[in-house]
C-alpha cells in the first residue's frame, strides 16, 4: 500500500496541470495570500529589456511569507543574471522588507518560475519594485 501511495503522489503534480496549488522549492504547498498583479506598482519592463514579470503570487510557506510567479524573457538577449525584486507590506500598510530573486542564464524566449526570499509571517502585500537582467 505505501508504495502505491508513494506512486500517486510523484504523478498527481504532473497530471494536475494549471489546477496544481503553488509549491515551494522543497515541494510543501502553500497558501496563497494574494493572486492580484499590480502592473502599475512599475514601468513595463519588457520594452527596455524585453524581460516581463507574467504573474506573482503571495504565499505561506510555514511561519514565512513567499512571492512566487513567473517572468519571461521576450528578447534574443542570453542573461547572465536576472533578479526581481517585490516591497512587502503588513496589513497596517508598513512596508517590512524587500524579498528578491535571482536567475543566472536566462536564455531567449525562457521562463523562469521564481521564488523570492522569506518575508516575514505577517506580510500581507505584495508590490513588484524592479525586474533587471546583467548580460
Amino acid at each position: 500500500m505505501m508504495r502505491i501511495l508513494a506512486i500517486v503522489a510523484l504523478v498527481l503534480p504532473i497530471s494536475c496541470g494549471r489546477d496544481c496549488p503553488p509549491q515551494t522549492a522543497n515541494g510543501n504547498v502553500v497558501a496563497v495570500e494574494s493572486v492580484a498583479l499590480d502592473k502599475t506598482a512599475a514601468p513595463d519592463e519588457t520594452e527596455e529589456s524585453g524581460l516581463e514579470l507574467v504573474e506573482s503570487v503571495l504565499v505561506t510557506d510555514g511561519s514565512y511569507k513567499r512571492v512566487i510567479g513567473t517572468v519571461k524573457n521576450r528578447s534574443q538577449n542570453d542573461y547572465q543574471f536576472v533578479t526581481i525584486k517585490f516591497a512587502t507590506f503588513d496589513k497596517s500598510g508598513a512596508q517590512r522588507e524587500t524579498v528578491m530573486a535571482i536567475m543566472q542564464s536566462f536564455g531567449p524566449d525562457g521562463v523562469w518560475k521564481f521564488e523570492s526570499t522569506s518575508a516575514p509571517g505577517d506580510v500581507v502585500e505584495h508590490r513588484f519594485r524592479e525586474l533587471n537582467g546583467q548580460l
